[in-house]
Parts: C-alpha cells; structure tokens; sequence
C-alpha cells in the first residue's frame, strides 16, 4: 500500500477512533507452521484469538444469527490486520507507493525477442 505495508491485508483508521479491517477480516490457521508462527504472535500481543466467544457466524437471509462452532483457529492483529503484516515486514526492506507492471517486469516484443 501506500501508507503502509499490507495490501489486502490492511487497516484503516476509522473516524472515532476506530480501526477497519476492509478486506480480510481474519486470518484462519491450517498449517502446524503457520500455528506456531500466530502462537508467537499471540504470546508477544501482536494478535489475538478471534471468534471463540459466539461472535463469529452466518446471518440468514431472515435476519437470524447463528454462531459458527467449526474449531477453526482465527485470529485478528491487535491493532488491524494490517499490524500482522507490519510484524512480517520487520528487518524486510519493503518499497512502497512502487508501481510494478502486471508481466512483472518482463519486456515481450511483436517479433517474439
């Protein structure tokens, strides 16, 4: 991003206060590494465990809620999602507001070369 590290992975601030996660919301382990790396995470309070109390879940069509209970591991950075990449990104030498072709660099000519 242009602001800050991130991307999709990113935070806004709110008026009030407030702080809006406008892409991912969450992130949801499925990897004994990825576990581990989100434990250290959670021990140094750079996230914390999300959707254990009830809050995370479907609402119908007609308005009803209902709590999710599937086990999975998710969790939120404390300050936004995008706190999770700034964790990431740390001793990384990240360039931003960089724009960067879609071919990723790669020149194609009409005669092939």
């Amino acid at each position: 991003g242009k602001r800050s590290v991130g991307g999709r992975c990113s935070s806004r601030d709110w008026p009030g206060g407030r702080i809006v996660d406008h892409a991912a919301q969450f992130a949801q382990v499925r990897d004994e590494r990825f576990q581990a790396f989100m434990k250290e995470l959670e021990e140094s309070g750079d996230v914390r465990r999300w959707g254990v109390d009830e809050r995370f879940g479907v609402i119908r069509g007609t308005g009803e809620f209902t709590p999710t209970d599937d086990g999975a591991l998710r969790f939120v950075g404390q300050n936004g999602m995008g706190g999770i990449a700034e964790v990431m990104a740390r001793g990384l030498d990240v360039r931003q507001d960089v724009w960067v072709p879609p071919s990723g660099g790669i020149r194609w000519q009409r005669d092939g070369s």
